[in-house]
Order: C-alpha cells, then structure tokens, then sequence
C-alpha cells in the first residue's frame, strides 16, 4: 500500500475558481482569431462556462467582478493571451566533464544540508534558468518522490493537448475506481474538463486527478514523452493512494525520479521551452501548501514564485522557482531519511540568503 501524500491543504472556493475562469478567458481568447466552425462552438462553450462560474463566484464572500477579471488578464503574458510567445533560452547540452566541474564547486551544499539537519540522504539541486547549476545527490533516486510525480505528469498531458490540438475543455469522466483520499473537491461519477482535473492535481495536490490523468494519457503515452525529452531515470509507474483505498489499476512499481531531472523539469517549465508551459507557470503559483518554500522565503530577499510539494512517511520534497535581483533559480530539496519539514525550509532559506549575499551560487 502507497503511503497517503499529505500535503494538500484547503483553498477558498473563490480563489480556486477565480484561476479557473482566468484560465478559461485565456482559451477563450485564444480562439477568436480562428474562424472554423468547430472553433465557434469551443467559443460558445467557453462563454457559457465561463458564465457559470462567474456567476458562481457571485455567491461567495470574495467574488471577482468581470472587471477585476479582464484587469488580471492584463497583466498576465502576452503569450498567455493567445499572443506571440516568447522565444525561450536553452542552455548548451552538458558533458560528464561539465557535470564534474560543477560539482566541484557545490561543496556548500553539503554544508548547508548538515546545518540544516537534513539527513545524509538528503538530495539538494540548484539551478538558473540558464542552467548553471549545482548538486548534492543529485543523480541519486529517493525510495519515492510522492506528490513531485504531479509535475512529470502535467508536462505529459500539457504535450498531448498541444501536440494534438485538444481543448483543455475537453471533459473527463472520473472513474469511480480511481477514488481515494483526496484534498480536493472533485467527485468521482462526474465529467470534469481537463483544466479542472489539471488545476486539482496541481493546486490542492489531488490524487483523483493524476490517477484519472494517467488512464488518459496511458502509461506508454507519459513515459514516452518524459523519455523523448531527454528524462533517463523519471518514469510513472504507480497511481497515487491514500491510508486506506488503492484505486484501480494501481501500477507496478514506485514513481521515480532524481533531483536533477525534476530541476531540469522546472527549468524547461519556466524557459517556457514548450507549447503549454505557461499553463503550467500559472498553476504553480497557486499551490495550496505553504509550508516549506513559501515559509521559507518569507523573510527572505528572494520572491517565491511557484512551488510543488511532496510528501509521504517515506519522503519530503520540494521543487520550487524563486526570484534574487530579477533573475529566476530553481530549487529542489528531497529528503528520504529522517526528515523535517523545519530542515527543508531551513536549507532553502539558507540556499536564498547565500545567493542574495554574493550574487551567485
């Protein structure tokens, strides 16, 4: 049995459902150049849904006006809007000899880890979106990466709506057999449009939705993505499962995958180097859980910008983006020891405080 990813914390309905219809507009939107018959009736789809949940959020304490919502939009990025995208900056492919050299200079990650009071095992990796970098146990797999295996997912499905031109309206029956313990509102026995399923997973940390996601897409489907782009050891194997109910078709071995690889994950993800990424960005920064790269920046020089947790009785993690002077880095910190979430929040806050001061890693 799984052990149950804890992280998810509640949201207020109108927060949640405020992103939503900002999503929605953003479809909408990126619609109306077209002049196709079955782009007019996503169009009329999109209006009467967008609609229905203004009207929702009508109903509650914090409610958003049209206005507030076209306002928010924009100041969103352009390429969000349906605009031109900006070209993103990749980095150059790295050697072994490269990989060493920077290793070599990440012995203060060590040190950080230990005054922390992380454990031996404790996995810490740093990089810009340039892609200078840093390592402590990078390459190594912890025994899992719990609620983190959201992210691989996401870039999966965000590939296939991109890939094959589907509306992220497109919706989702969720089996009944992939129930479990779940901090979201999702029911199963109901139709969800694939934003909603991909918002949950990422926002309130579903497990329902990832489960659903991954009958979806197929096991082949999201492995062979993640192998195409280059991810030699991330591969999704199991469903996700609470204390107590294991959904259908649960998998067949542990979800995997290294410090490294989720780093560079978040770097592509924030390079918006694919159709979608910015979808995901979006997503990101309304994480429902606080409690380690949020804290952990609270008094701190650098500005969270978005952030996925894990965790199980096994395993602790984040992957986070945060800002220092204008200029973005990733941090990932998983731990499979003996764990704390006052360790994690400790070594990235330190991690921020050592790049405030000097400038650099």
């Amino acid at each position: 049995m799984k052990a149950f990813d804890d992280r998810g914390m509640a949201k207020s309905q109108s927060e949640c459902g405020l992103l939503c219809s900002r999503l929605l507009l953003s479809h909408l939107r990126s619609l109306l150049p077209l002049q196709r018959p079955h782009s007019i009736i996503s169009l009329l789809g999109a209006v009467a849904t967008i609609g229905l949940v203004i009207l929702i959020l009508g109903l509650h304490k914090h409610r958003a006006t049209t206005t507030q919502l076209t306002t928010q939009l924009a100041r969103e990025p352009n390429h969000l809007l349906g605009g031109e995208k900006p070209a993103a900056k990749k980095g150059k492919i790295k050697t072994i000899k490269d990989y060493n050299i920077e290793l070599s200079k990440s012995k203060f990650l060590k040190q950080i880890a230990k005054d922390s009071g992380l454990s031996e095992r404790a996995a810490i990796v740093i990089c810009d979106l340039e892609r200078n970098c840093r390592h402590l146990n990078g390459d190594r797999l912890p025994v899992s990466i719990a609620s983190l295996a959201k992210i691989p997912i996401a870039v999966a499905l965000m590939h296939k709506v991109s890939t094959e031109n589907i509306s992220l309206e497109t919706p989702i029956y969720l089996n009944p057999k992939n129930f479990t313990e779940d901090a979201s509102d999702l029911e199963v026995g109901r139709s969800y449009p694939l934003w909603r399923l991909l918002a949950a997973m990422l926002i309130k940390s579903s497990n329902i939705a990832p489960n659903q996601l991954i009958d979806y897409l197929g096991w082949d489907y999201i492995n062979q993505v993640l192998q195409e782009r280059g991810y030699r050891v991330t591969r999704i194997s199991s469903k996700f499962s609470g204390k107590a109910i294991i959904p259908w078709n649960l998998g067949w071995d542990s979800n995997r995958s290294s410090s490294d690889e989720l780093t560079e994950m978040m770097v592509q993800i924030y390079n918006r180097e694919h159709p979608g990424d910015d979808v995901l960005v979006s997503l990101l920064k309304y994480q429902d859980d606080r409690g380690l790269g949020v804290a952990a920046l609270e008094k701190s020089p650098a500005k969270w910008v978005g952030e996925k947790t894990g965790q199980t009785s096994y395993v602790l993690g984040t992957t986070l983006a945060m800002n220092i002077a204008d200029k973005k880095y990733i941090v990932t910190v998983i731990d499979d020891g003996y764990y704390s979430e006052l360790a994690v929040r400790d070594s990235v806050e330190k991690i921020a405080a050592r790049i405030a001061s000097l400038g650099h890693f």
